[in-house]
């Protein structure tokens, strides 16, 4: 069988097939890696296929990287030895394929060798290094929980009584027995307006009477209205059109008099209080 496999090999090496193996390094650390490489070069007319190869140990790990059947003839592996020493690459074959694809013979990658060292053999001191440091020891009484504990129950006691000591508050319902009409809180209102205090402060509270008075009676909201937008707005307000007019005036003289300064007599101010009263009568 020697002779026979010598014979295929020959008859391979005489058309130009040649298998070649290479390390990167021949020397490496414990658990560094090493890059394997097998190469087939020489006739592409030969059909051959590189089959996986997995080792997994306490001694050796290899593991397959590429494996590019007919693309660049070439497969890498990783290796890592757990232990010192030297040692040869596992043993690896290639299938050369006939016509159909089965396999017709094998040809093996020359081993290499390569030498594992400890890390240890580069420093000074060679002896061992201990895995783990001294584990520490919990004292005889927990003196870190019994303060976390005292402090979380201060905390509690305090809550409760400062949430003793908070002040109720006592809401009074209203009455609703009693509802005052939008035309007797108006009248109500004016009554209480007087005349002899400043023409600004006179005017604001005539106006809000009546804005109030139109909001409340015919749900418009006139209290965030402009002058200007209740007169865009006329379709909206049931009056006639006198008394629109009448509102639009009463409502540009309170601007004039709030924002322009304009200073009335007393006695334009109590015709005007008259006037919204007139108006209000008669909606």
């Amino acid at each position: 069988m020697i002779y026979l496999l010598f014979f295929f090999q020959s008859i391979l090496f005489s058309k130009g097939l040649l298998i070649s193996s290479e390390l990167d390094t021949n020397k490496a650390y414990i658990g560094e890696i090493i890059r394997w490489s097998i190469k087939l070069e020489g006739n592409d007319s030969f059909n051959y296929n590189f089959p996986k190869l997995n080792i997994d140990n306490d001694t050796i790990k290899v593991k397959q990287l590429l494996s590019l059947n007919n693309t660049n003839n070439q497969i890498e592996f990783e290796i890592i030895s757990w232990d010192t020493g030297r040692f040869t690459t596992p043993s690896y074959s290639i299938e050369i394929l006939d016509d159909n694809g089965r396999v017709e013979f094998l040809m093996t990658a020359p081993s290499k060798e390569y030498s594992i060292l400890s890390i240890l053999s580069t420093l000074q001191d060679k002896n061992f290094r201990p895995l783990k440091g001294p584990v520490p020891v919990s004292g005889l009484w927990p003196i870190k929980n019994l303060i976390l504990v005292i402090v979380i129950i201060t905390i509690v006691y305090a809550i409760i009584t400062v949430w003793k000591k908070r002040e109720k508050k006592f809401y009074n319902k209203i009455n609703y027995k009693y509802i005052e009409l939008p035309k007797d809180r108006a009248f109500r209102r004016l009554e209480e307006l007087n005349s002899s205090q400043f023409t600004k402060d006179f005017y604001t509270k005539l106006s809000h009477i009546f804005r109030e008075y139109i909001e409340t009676k015919y749900y418009i909201r006139t209290l965030e209205m402009t002058t200007e937008e209740i007169k865009e707005s006329r379709s909206l307000f049931p009056m006639e059109d006198l008394q629109f007019e009448e509102l639009i005036v009463f409502l540009n003289l309170s601007d004039h008099v709030k924002y322009a300064l304009q200073m009335p007599t007393k006695s334009e101010m109590e015709l005007d209080k008259e006037k919204i009263k007139t108006i209000i009568s008669n909606l």
